[in-house]
């Protein structure tokens, strides 16, 4: 029931945007043509799962990863990425690929929920008469822009962390923010990346993103990946609350640097998984070391 309310808020979303040919904003569309990617990226990845999920009878996986991917990747980001500013229209070409997108995932969830997807399907747009879901194209996946995923993941954990931050420190959700990330060799990148940056600054609802030598005063910090970030509170820090929160961080960090650890401690494992998955591992271990130290460092500022 949860799922379908969800479905059906999203269509609800989208049919409430009034449209515009052309979008007079520049970079507003530049972001929306980079959501539009990403998520077509992210689709084929998605449909070339389900259909291995099928190929092996792995009917109930299949379905929660697809479910996952609906509720998660489209409903929760990609929505938020494109939807317009309060008042304001959709571009036609970002409206169209949305529309699309869903109607290829009421496809390959038709099977699964014949009823609720056929009737999403009709209501996204006119139909000729016969033009209905469970007749239409089914696609299995394809190639995927893997760097692509890989950079709006990085984003996306960035602004998790803020969204926790704001909810902690009880913060409007749009208030402007000021954060800053600590120099590293990747931070310089970071903020020049017309990937990650601008959904930082949407997403985030950041007032600027700053390169920093030493921790800002006043601020509350967060490790992603490697790499460490400050956001400015403009009022009197829990210093205990933060603690906490630091303290199960660095926690939950040194369990995932034992799981990594103990993998590639396993001879069978890196004898034979392939040279690239090896590989990712250490890059897990390289950076899980680095998030361990950034945290014990903010916990013994804290004293």
């Amino acid at each position: 029931m949860a799922f379908s309310n969800k479905m059906w808020n999203a269509l609800r979303l989208i049919k409430s945007w009034e449209v515009v040919e052309e979008n007079p904003n520049k970079d507003s569309q530049k972001l929306n043509d980079l959501s539009i990617a990403w998520m077509q990226t992210k689709l084929q990845k998605e449909l070339a799962i389900l259909e291995e999920n099928i190929q092996n009878f792995r009917l109930s996986e299949g379905l929660m990863n697809l479910r996952n991917f609906i509720w998660n990747e489209f409903c929760s980001w990609y929505l938020e990425m494109v939807k317009p500013v309060y008042g304001e229209p959709i571009d036609r070409k970002t409206l169209d690929a949305t529309i699309d997108l869903y109607e290829q995932m009421m496809t390959a969830l038709h099977p699964f929920m014949p009823f609720t997807t056929e009737e999403i399907w009709h209501q996204l747009k006119e139909r000729q008469e016969g033009e209905d879901c469970i007749v239409s194209t089914w696609k299995t996946g394809g190639e995927f822009d893997a760097a692509l995923l890989k950079e709006v993941e990085f984003a996306q954990s960035i602004v998790s962390n803020i969204r926790d931050i704001r909810k902690k420190n009880q913060l409007k959700d749009r208030e402007p923010l000021t954060a800053f990330i600590q120099t590293s060799s990747e931070a310089a990148a970071i903020l020049k990346n017309d990937n990650i940056y601008p959904l930082l600054m949407r997403l985030g609802y950041l007032e600027s993103i700053e390169v920093t030598e030493n921790e800002p005063e006043s601020t509350v910090s967060f490790v992603t990946g490697a790499e460490k970030f400050y956001i400015k509170i403009e009022k009197e820090i829990d210093v205990e609350a933060e603690r906490e929160r630091l303290t199960t961080e660095l926690e939950r960090a040194k369990k995932f640097l034992i799981g990594v650890t103990k993998k590639l401690g396993n001879e069978r494992f890196v004898n034979n998984a392939p040279e690239a998955v090896v590989a990712k591992e250490k890059q897990k271990l390289a950076d899980g070391e680095a998030r361990v130290k950034s945290l014990e460092e903010s916990l013994a500022k804290l004293g």
